[in-house]
């Protein structure tokens, strides 16, 4: 049996949602239509579709690259509700506590990068088959032999699977030709325009015979139709293959989609699962959880040195995704931690990230190795992205101004960024050293390893990413190890000050 990947369209099921039932309010009264439709629904395909892999893919506010191909794409719309807008970062919770990668890139729509993702799995992950999980027909032209369509008919809960043979049945023509039937018909809910005057009826009969646009208008002088059909079709000709491009799916954006990231055994963190329905008053939906199974990823790299001044603490390199999730998990316990980033430049909006590590107790620190043979793990970066926004977490760290800005290179907005170590001991001490080494060794006596130690001073310095990772992985620890001592000390000066 072919294994299952399940790729969702979130903002799909969000208006799903929110268009079934919006006037849903906790007793608090915050808005969770859009939440409650998004989850029940999610909690039904975990069900039904029994999967070994999930991503979510959202749509950004941007402009995409439809919209500068046609100014009038989608500008019927009003812009989207703001009890629903209010409620993108709930789902959005949900789903990182689920350990699900959520996907989104400027400039793309959130279809777009599913069939990004599902072109990559046909080519490198031949023994998986794909599920698309939506409410919209775009997503029809991706149908395959190994790809498939599980929408909604109606409400929340009226579900439907489409196979080729199932599209056939419809259509009475096969899924590589829907986006030509597009063309030709247009879309009135995304404001492409298709041939004026020409109804689905008449489209179908056409792409029935001819197939594709190309076929059709080589063969113009063959259509068995009224004189006024063929005028429109003749006139038409140019806004038919112009639809067609609007309407025709991406799937070569520029990311690589890692399934290893993707992989969903049921390890998430059910208890703050539970928590969240409770806090948003969902309680019905708490019986239809999975069981949590307790997660086998717990191998971690940890590095250990003799060094005196290293000779308690407990450094670990994460370097795969099995660790990655291990420490995940350890990672969305904490209500507070300290973090630095590690970078190709100091020059923040040059910095292409290399790695990123945590603290959160004395002694003990991981390295996240986000940058693997040149490419980023942009999986585990979609995985920290909520837990680096979610405003209930504390942020500490060392010159944040750096490394907010790195991450927002990335996308993340961290927030709130709680303490800055830096600018602390320049509150308490003005004029006194303010570096990281500085303060370490006369506040918290560690000695740190100076930077030009891995990577050479002057005309001979080389980039961090050349760093080996036992190496980096000490020195990013260690940095994040200080600072978070640094915080416990400092913060209670200042309160004294």
């Amino acid at each position: 049996m072919p294994k299952k990947l399940i790729v969702i369209d979130g903002h799909s099921l969000l208006h799903r949602g929110f268009h079934a039932v919006p006037n849903l309010s906790t007793s608090t009264g915050e808005p969770t239509g859009a939440v409650f439709g998004f989850a029940l629904l999610f909690l039904k395909v975990l069900k039904d579709l029994q999967p070994d892999a999930v991503v979510v893919a959202f749509d950004l506010p941007e402009p995409t690259f439809r919209h500068r191909m046609y100014a009038q794409y989608k500008a019927q719309r009003p812009e989207m509700d703001a009890v629903l807008a209010k409620q993108i970062p709930r789902v959005k919770e949900l789903v990182a506590h689920f350990y699900v990668p959520i996907l989104e890139l400027s400039g793309f729509e959130a279809d777009d990068i599913l069939g990004t993702v599902i072109t990559q799995v046909e080519q490198n992950h031949p023994e998986y088959d794909s599920y698309i999980v939506t409410g919209d027909k775009d997503t029809f032209q991706l149908i395959s032999e190994k790809t498939f369509v599980y929408t909604m008919k109606r409400g929340l809960t009226d579900t439907t699977l489409y196979t080729k043979e199932a599209f056939f049945q419809r259509y009475n023509f096969e899924p590589s030709y829907f986006i030509d039937y597009k063309g030709l018909v247009g879309d009135p809910s995304d404001n492409i325009p298709g041939v004026k005057g020409i109804g689905e009826k008449t489209a179908s009969t056409v792409i029935q015979e001819f197939q594709t646009l190309e076929n059709l208008y080589e063969h113009f002088d063959e259509i068995l139709l009224s004189d006024r059909v063929k005028n429109l079709l003749r006139e038409g000709k140019e806004m038919a293959f112009f639809s067609r491009e609007l309407a025709t799916i991406v799937c070569n954006v520029p990311m690589q989609f890692s399934m290893e990231s993707a992989l969903f055994s049921e390890t998430y963190d059910r208890e703050y699962v539970i928590s969240l329905f409770k806090t948003l008053e969902f309680n019905s939906l708490i019986s239809k959880l999975p069981p949590k199974k307790q997660s086998s990823a717990t191998v971690m790299v940890v590095h250990k040195t003799e060094d005196d001044i290293y000779k308690n603490c407990s450094y670990t390199a994460i370097d795969d995704d099995k660790s990655f999730f291990a420490f995940l998990e350890l990672l969305c316990a904490q209500k507070e931690f300290a973090f630095d980033t590690e970078t190709t430049s100091e020059k923040p909006l040059e910095a292409e990230l290399v790695g990123i590590s945590f603290c959160w107790k004395n002694g003990e620190a991981f390295y996240c190795n986000v940058r693997n043979n040149d490419v980023i793990r942009l999986g585990w970066l979609q995985h920290l992205k909520p837990l680096f926004e979610d405003e209930s977490i504390a942020k500490y760290g060392h010159n944040l101004k750096y490394d907010a800005s790195v991450l927002e290179n990335y996308g993340i907005h961290a927030n709130p960024l709680s303490f800055d170590t830096m600018l602390a001991a320049y509150l308490l001490h003005p004029g006194d050293p303010v570096g990281l080494k500085s303060l370490a060794l006369s506040a918290v006596e560690m000695q740190l390893d100076s930077i030009e130690t891995f990577i050479g001073s002057g005309k001979e310095q080389k980039s961090f990413a050349t760093v080996p990772l036992k190496n980096a992985s000490r020195y990013a620890c260690a940095d994040a190890d200080a600072t978070w001592r640094l915080v416990q000390l400092l913060r209670g000066q200042l309160s004294q000050a």
